[in-house]
């Protein structure tokens, strides 16, 4: 208690100025207790606002973090990029000055590094391997990957190398940077690390209807970054390559005895698993058949 007197115009004046202290707030648990830049944590714990309103910020060792929410009770932050560090005291500080404190509650993990793509271009279809090291960024995995600006489809995934499915973004060459993200929120970005290459095209099929056995030929710009076309469909049928006829401008194949009539597209992959949709065409043409011969004998 402190008591303060004031002489004012011969009067005095006593007032009576009442302080008490608080329970000091108390971290209970930072989950995750490590990550890098990008990673999203969770603080929970008692009287995280210090007593006060609200939290002016928050420090990951000596490096401020981004608050996105806060509560009495619980506070989540942003990881900013810093450099690896463990053993790093976790402070909030509240607008009344007031810090709450877990001393040695984080870990900055080293930062992931991607160290080369193969391919490091293609097309639509072509999968990719981005290899590296901690691409999880200290998560459990990692939820995304975008080419170029387009989220590509994961098709296997681990610390040191990722595989992906280039989706159909770029019709025209673009080169730009690759962005993993990990589950944690953590961010690695490699800067101009793979390029689209200008999308492939079918210039013709000829012929555009047959029945088994037709012999059909398809010219284009076909590979998008393969060396060869692997597979070829018409109207959804697997048609047969034949040999030393496959290279990036043109490809014969012998249509499938399909024996029905059936329209749909021409469809080629290339040995990267780029692909090309021609949907123009090709016509399966239902098998004649011998209805009567007159005469039956001459």
């Amino acid at each position: 208690l402190e008591f303060r007197r004031v002489l004012f115009r011969s009067v005095l004046i006593t007032t009576k100025i009442t302080f008490s202290y608080k329970v000091p707030g108390k971290i209970a648990k930072v989950d995750p207790d490590n990550g890098q830049l990008g990673t999203s944590v969770a603080i929970t714990g008692t009287s995280l606002l210090g007593h006060g309103t609200s939290l002016t910020a928050v420090f990951l060792g000596d490096t401020e973090a981004d608050i996105t929410a806060q509560a009495d009770d619980k506070v989540v932050v942003t990881v900013r990029d810093a450099s690896a560090a463990k053993g790093a005291d976790v402070t909030l500080v509240a607008n009344t000055g007031a810090l709450v404190v877990e001393a040695g509650g984080w870990e900055y993990i080293a930062k992931g590094q991607v160290t080369k793509l193969l391919p490091a271009e293609g097309q639509a279809g072509t999968r990719v391997d981005i290899i590296g090291s901690n691409l999880r960024a200290g998560a459990g995995k990692v939820a995304k990957v975008v080419l170029v600006g387009v989220e590509a489809e994961i098709k296997a995934e681990t610390n040191d190398k990722v595989s992906v499915i280039v989706p159909a973004g770029h019709a025209k060459e673009k080169t730009g940077s690759v962005v993993l993200t990990a589950e944690s929120g953590a961010l690695i970005t490699a800067k101009d690390a793979f390029k689209f290459l200008a999308a492939p095209v079918v210039f013709s099929v000829s012929p555009r209807t047959g029945r088994g056995n037709a012999r059909v030929t398809i010219v284009g710009s076909l590979c998008a970054g393969g060396s060869k076309i692997a597979k070829v469909t018409l109207a959804g049928v697997e048609a047969a390559i034949q040999a030393g006829s496959s290279d990036c401008k043109s490809v014969e194949v012998i249509a499938a005895d399909f024996g029905a009539n059936k329209k749909g597209d021409v469809q080629l992959i290339a040995d990267t698993g780029a692909v090309v949709v021609d949907t123009t065409g090709f016509t399966y043409l239902a098998d004649g058949a011998v209805q009567k011969v007159t005469p039956a004998a001459g």
